[in-house]
């Protein structure tokens, strides 16, 4: 293998991701006009507003994270420190939140994609398989867009965490997280020493609060890379062998590493009453069946097929290349595990589909030649790459429309700014839903409703917050109930009723046809 051409390659393809992945953005933003205000995310921007706002209390020097879309967000716990510590690194540098955001989200790119490409240079010794791999593991995705015809919108278009591109596209957490359970696997197969176990459960700490699903994901792969070390060792009757197998040992420090960090997360989630019912809402079922075969195909297709040809004793797989294996047979049992957060656990899923795949392509070769071999790559790229150009089209497409969820009017811009200078940093806050996801984002304050599953009662709030717009429900009552200091009204909440009505309310704001009430209670 040429390193320098390999090192060569590694680089174009970050830099072309990375154009890829940027491209939209600066689009968005140079192309705003004067009369709107680029909101800074383009994919997901419900969850994106929502780290903002953890990115907010940083910058106002907090350390406990509270939730800000709701009325009453408890006394606060260490959770999200990724980005309250992002806005600490903001105020310490009097840099703008969402540069901080962007420059993590693009360095975290860069950080994933080195580290796949050592991940499959590790299972897939051909140079020329392992760059199709590479490229296609970076770049590509699944098969949904087949699914868009028939009114399909498959996992592939909005499960960020299981794909290296939707990843960076997404925000900083997803490529960083996933780069570290990369490196830890990738690591898992070295010699151990003192000094490495210390490191390696020093790495599952920082995962662990980064990405906690990315932790147990680590815990699964090495799990199941100790019971295959476990038996191996039981059949050769060599028992005292297994405690000082890398297996066990890089295990036993995964654990002593992340462990602390997800039994604080659940107890810190019981004991604040607030984040214990935001946890009952955050419900993230996995996709139908049907969905995950089409957003992991043509890999998954193919890999079935090759599997039935490595069970019928055709094909071989070396034991060193088990651990892409494991990962995908246990990571597809864990999607469907009753538990509330089965399809966190699709985080990367796509990668060992992939490895798996070509581990199994490198050996048929042999058998098919490299024509055939070549053949069924180019049919990976046809039938792989249209989601994501599907994808980039449609996110032109929002912003040449000036997108509601991508943009803020010209008057919200102001009004924004009026609230951040004009009201008390724990002021609450009356939106309309839209409006209520931008506010904590934007000014730090609270809000009635903003998120559907960081607002306390989240869908009763959201039917109130519509009622009260609505005049459906005593105002005045509802403004005292929830010790409301402002009213927001904005074209946003005109869509619900015709004029702008006050409950007693005093005027202290009005600009372009947009209204704030001081609540006098």
């Amino acid at each position: 293998m040429d390193l320098k051409k390999e090192n060569a390659f590694t680089l174009y393809v970050i830099i072309f991701v990375l154009f890829l992945v940027s491209i939209p953005f600066l689009y968005a933003y140079l192309t705003s006009g004067s009369n709107h205000s680029f909101i800074g995310f383009l994919f997901n921007p419900i969850d994106g507003n929502s780290y903002l706002a953890k990115m907010v209390q940083g910058y106002r020097g907090e350390w406990k994270f509270k939730l800000p879309y709701t009325a009453d967000p408890g006394k606060g716990v260490y959770m999200f420190e990724f980005y309250l510590a992002l806005g600490h690194l903001a105020r310490l540098f009097h840099v703008p939140l969402l540069i901080v955001f962007h420059f993590f989200r693009l360095i975290g790119g860069i950080f994933l994609l080195v580290v796949l490409r050592l991940f499959i240079n590790f299972f897939i010794p051909d140079t020329k398989l392992s760059r199709h791999a590479f490229f296609l593991a970076a770049i590509g995705s699944g098969m949904g867009w087949i699914a868009i015809p028939f009114g399909g919108f498959t996992s592939d278009f909005w499960v960020a965490e299981a794909y290296p591109f939707l990843s960076i596209f997404a925000n900083p957490h997803f490529p960083i997280g996933l780069g570290i359970l990369l490196l830890l696997l990738y690591w898992s197969k070295k010699q151990f020493n003192t000094v490495s176990i210390v490191l390696y459960a020093s790495l599952n700490f920082i995962l662990a609060i980064i990405n906690p699903f990315g932790v147990v994901i680590v815990w699964m792969v090495l799990g199941g890379m100790f019971l295959i070390c476990a038996y191996q060792k039981v059949r050769d009757r060599k028992w005292e062998k297994i405690i000082k197998d890398k297996s066990t040992q890089y295990l036993i420090s995964s654990l002593i590493g992340g462990v602390p960090v997800l039994l604080y997360d659940i107890w810190a989630t019981k004991a604040s009453a607030a984040l214990s019912v935001w946890n009952t809402q955050n419900l993230t079922p996995s996709p139908p069946l049907w969905d995950v075969f089409i957003s992991f195909s043509p890999y998954l297709l193919i890999l079935i097929v090759l599997l039935i040809g490595l069970l019928i004793g055709k094909l071989s797989v070396h034991k060193v290349n088990y651990l892409p294996y494991i990962w995908l047979i246990l990571g597809f049992l864990l999607l469907y595990l009753p538990v509330n957060l089965q399809r966190r656990f699709m985080m990367g899923l796509y990668i060992p589909v992939i490895i798996s795949t070509f581990i199994l392509l490198n050996n048929q070769q042999r058998v098919w030649g490299r024509e055939k071999t070549n053949r069924i790559i180019m049919l990976f790229y046809i039938l792989s790459l249209p989601t994501n150009i599907i994808l980039m089209a449609g996110t032109i497409n929002g912003i040449q429309t000036r997108a509601p969820m991508l943009y803020f009017s010209q008057s919200e811009t102001s009004a924004f700014q009026w609230i951040r200078e004009n009201t008390a940093e724990d002021a609450l806050i009356l939106a309309g839903p839209e409006t209520g996801l931008y506010i904590p984002a934007q000014t730090g304050r609270r809000v009635i409703y903003g998120h559907p599953f960081e607002t306390v009662d989240a869908e009763q709030m959201k039917d109130d917050v519509v009622n009260y717009y609505s005049g459906n429900l005593d105002c005045t009552q509802f403004l005292k109930k929830n010790s409301i200091d402002y009213v927001f009204w904005g074209a946003r909440e005109l869509g619900f009723g015709e004029t702008p009505f006050s409950c007693g309310e005093k005027e202290v704001y009005k600009e372009s046809g947009l209204t704030i009430y001081k609540v006098i209670h």
